[in-house]
């Protein structure tokens, strides 16, 4: 697969970025938070190199139950909003709009498409 630089970050050329391995396999702790602080930078996943660092990887890159609701509450605030010809609003005092929608359904659809496996 060939990668067009001229088309910006990875995301805008629809390659799921994924963050580099850890390579303390025997190092869960540090494993752990390696891989949230990877996706608090916005990387969806990150590659292991050892099979006991996947269920750890899967549980930190999963939507949690408390992030699922947080995007349910936010498209439904944004449709409430978009019901009275409004292109944005609020929510626990931060602004929704398109973009801030637009993750809150990919992370549900993500979260669907995990279920469903």
């Amino acid at each position: 697969m060939s990668l067009n630089i001229s088309a910006g970050p990875p995301r805008a050329a629809d390659v799921l970025a994924l963050d580099t391995p850890y390579f303390g396999f025997r190092d869960p702790d540090g494993l752990r938070d390696n891989a949230q602080v990877a996706k608090q930078y916005g990387f969806k996943g990150k590659f292991a190199i050892h099979p006991a660092q996947v269920d750890i990887i899967n549980q930190i890159f999963s939507p949690s139950a408390a992030e699922i609701e947080q995007a349910r509450r936010v498209v439904e605030a944004y449709r409430e909003a978009e019901s009275v010809g409004r292109g944005s609003t609020s929510l626990d005092g931060r602004v929704v709009d398109v973009p801030v929608v637009k993750r809150a359904e990919a992370l549900l659809e993500l979260a669907e498409s995990l279920s469903s496996t």
